[in-house]
């Protein structure tokens, strides 16, 4: 059975003068997809409409989205391979 990790308080804050905008985002977290899912919803809320999704990529090329969705490796870009 796995150990239950105990919850982190998170604080995302973004200040901007020109024009005014203030965003802070805190949440209690323990597992890294809470953490990319509310960071996800900071950089959307701070102006950045167009990030669907973000992903934590481990050393083996394997991680998780935002989405909580798995991946096995990094996709290589075809044209940088050429």
């Amino acid at each position: 059975m796995e150990e239950e990790r105990p919850d982190t308080l998170y604080t995302f804050s973004a200040q901007n003068e020109q024009p005014i905008q203030e965003v802070n985002v805190s949440f209690e977290g323990a597992y890294l997809m809470d953490v990319l899912f509310e960071f996800n919803n900071f950089l959307r809320a701070s102006g950045f409409s167009y990030v669907n999704e973000i992903a934590a990529v481990y050393e083996d090329g394997s991680g998780i989205t935002s989405e909580g969705t798995e991946f096995d490796h990094l996709e290589e870009d075809e044209e940088s391979s050429e």
